[in-house]
């Protein structure tokens, strides 16, 4: 088998000889395509070749194969990364009011927002001050962990009360 920096070097002077080089670094392009779980294994194998094919350009010492392979393994990380941000960035999330929408029609079916705003707060006399200031904070659209935070108790704990107030009762 022909070293890493003399292949790299063939390949950035003659521009062919891409696919000795990708057969020689599959070890490294199967492992991210494995992290890559989100994509199709083809596209996914398809973009970390990309970020080979990328930093192979751009590479300028070829020193030790070591080196050339740290420095290409560096790159693929890097698109790695980039590729799984752009990918929770384009994650949707689901609001709140999507998340608990039996709650809202149960309550609200043909009523305007004064009586729905009233019947909701004939609800909440009938429960604790902890639980109510919990409530308050969901409906302002905070997180569980960030009402957890506040109030000094468990992201557990938020949990249940969300689930035991906004569930509805069959």
């Amino acid at each position: 088998m022909e070293s890493l920096c003399k292949l790299i070097q063939k390949v950035k002077e003659t521009n062919t000889g891409w696919d000795r080089l990708f057969k020689q670094l599959q070890p490294l392009i199967r492992r991210y395509t494995k992290k890559l779980f989100f994509l199709e294994q083809e596209d996914a194998m398809q973009e970390i070749n990309l970020a080979i094919f990328l930093t192979v350009r751009t590479m300028k010492h070829y020193n030790s194969d070591r080196e050339c392979l740290k420095y290409i393994a560096t790159g693929v990380y890097y698109a790695y990364s980039t590729l799984c941000k752009n990918h929770s960035d384009n994650v949707q999330t689901v609001s709140f009011e999507e998340n608990y929408l039996p709650f809202e029609n149960s309550i609200s079916d043909g009523l305007s927002d004064t009586e729905y705003f009233l019947e909701l707060s004939e609800q909440l006399t009938n429960i604790s001050p902890r639980k109510k200031e919990i409530v308050t904070y969901l409906l302002q659209g905070y997180k569980n962990s960030e009402i957890a935070a506040k109030l000094k108790v468990s992201r557990q704990y938020i949990y249940k009360v969300k689930q035991e107030l906004f569930r509805p009762k069959n």
